[in-house]
């Protein structure tokens, strides 16, 4: 019965989208190194991270943030893409 629901070629058409989609962060110049993660990448909206690795250790709390948002360096003759930090946070909303 499950054969007769899914077309076979379901799983070469998802293959195709997860290259297409990689070649396509490639061109951004994101690379990945786990392909198969793309899909759960697109739906994430934020994340957390630090250069010690502390937030893995366990009893941690997250106390505030400062986002980083691109904008457009206007000191140089060309237009280049800088970050820009926020002011520190502790609300998620006023994300």
């Amino acid at each position: 019965m499950f054969t007769i629901c899914v077309p076979p070629s379901i799983p070469a058409a998802l293959t195709c989208g997860i290259v297409f989609a990689v070649n396509r962060l490639k061109k951004d110049k994101i690379f990945c190194i786990a392909p198969q993660r793309v899909n759960v990448a697109g739906t994430v909206t934020s994340f957390v991270f630090d250069k010690t690795g502390t937030l893995t250790e366990e009893g941690l709390t997250v106390l505030g943030f400062r986002s980083v948002h691109q904008a457009i360096s206007e000191d140089h003759e060309e237009d280049k893409k800088v970050a820009l930090f926020s002011d520190f946070s502790e609300d998620a909303k006023t994300l």
